[in-house]
Parts: structure tokens; sequence; C-alpha cells
């Protein structure tokens, strides 16, 4: 069985802020050879108007960046990406457990994941937020 793989990166001139999934593929390779043209395309057009790529730079999306959101569809703007790394899909955790403990007392309040805990108002009830004496 093949591993997938995520491409991870974050696209700059954008509000998007985040790490992303650029490309994904079931083979390593494939994402390197994206990787690199992203890195051309953002070379090729260092200091130069994104809104009007060369035909080379176009060349190289369609050859190679079909799948890679680089392309504004309304304008033909070439956003610039900067890569993070390749990731094996199978070490990312999607939804990674966690635990909230109390800030003054240390009893645990949650153990579950992120999702679980989204739009939950946690809090001790045995403390209920206040600092607790040193016991001598």
């Amino acid at each position: 069985m093949k591993e997938e793989y995520a491409l991870l990166g974050t696209y700059d001139q954008t509000d998007r802020g985040n790490v992303e999934v650029i490309a994904l593929s079931d083979d390593y390779d494939e994402l390197v050879k994206i990787e690199k043209a992203i890195e051309s395309v953002n070379e090729k057009l260092s200091g130069r108007d994104r809104e009007n790529p060369s035909e080379e730079v176009e060349k190289i999306i369609e050859e190679n960046l079909g799948s890679v959101d680089i392309e504004d569809g309304d304008t033909g703007y070439i956003y610039e990406i900067h890569t993070t790394r390749i990731v094996r899909l199978k070490d990312v955790e999607v939804n990674p457990k966690i635990t909230k403990e109390c800030g003054y007392c240390g009893r645990v309040l949650f153990k579950g994941t992120e999702k679980e805990a989204r739009h939950q108002i946690i809090y001790c009830q045995v403390c209920k937020g206040e600092k607790q004496p040193e016991k001598t």
C-alpha cells in the first residue's frame, strides 16, 4: 500500500495566513517536483507584475502546477507560495488529544480532542478560579 503525502506551505499577499495543504499525492517525488516548480515560478516573478506572467511562467504552471491553487481565476494573479515541507499523512494526527487543567489547583478539567472542547466553557468548580493557599 502506498503512503499518501501532503506538501504544506503558506500563501503570501493573501489573507490566508495559515499553513495549508498545497498539494496531495501518493508519490513523494511528484510533490518534490511541484515544490521545485513553485520555487521556479516565485524566482521568475520576483519583483515583477504577478498579474501578467510571462509565457515561460504560464508554461511551468500548465505543465507542473495544475493541481495547485496558484492562480486567481478572476484576475490571473499568480500567488507567491512558500512551501514548508512534505509530510506523510499517516504521521499527521487529525484530531490531537488535549488536556485542560486548572491554572490554580492543577486538577484535570477536560480530556479529549480540540473539536470536542470547542465552544465549551471549561472552569474549575472546586477552586472556582481562586488561587488556593499553599499547604504547609
